[in-house]
């Protein structure tokens, strides 16, 4: 049986201690599947009015 996956390892510092931030997010893979995308793309549609970095994290 071939398996394949991916996914993420979530490492939470929730008083900082370690690093400046809070969360490091590691991707895995296995099986040689390709890991797809995640994210935000800006397009030529781009204003500049800024919206999305109110909202993103």
């Amino acid at each position: 049986m071939n398996h394949r996956g991916f996914g993420e390892v979530f490492d939470f510092d929730f008083e900082m201690n370690v690093r400046s931030h809070k969360l490091l997010r590691t991707p895995f893979r296995f099986g040689g599947i390709e890991i797809p995308f995640r994210g935000m793309q800006v397009t030529k549609d781009c204003i500049g009015c800024g919206e999305c970095l109110e909202k993103c994290t």
